[in-house]
């Protein structure tokens, strides 16, 4: 699925779901994401701010 950062209107890739396991944050909720033009390129932020950030599609 692509989508377009609300502030920047750069458009990304969802790669996967994912969970943060590190002591401080366990259970976390993420987004593993990439931009559309460089898959070699991997982000990953928290589910929620995805969420505020991000919209689906590529308008």
């Amino acid at each position: 699925m692509k989508y377009r950062n609300k502030k920047t209107g750069k458009i990304y890739r969802w790669l996967a779901a994912g969970t943060d396991c590190t002591n401080n944050r366990d259970g976390v909720a993420v987004a593993v994401y990439c931009p559309d033009d460089n898959g070699h390129e991997i982000y990953v932020r928290e589910r929620t701010e995805f969420e505020e950030k991000f919209e689906m599609g590529t308008k």
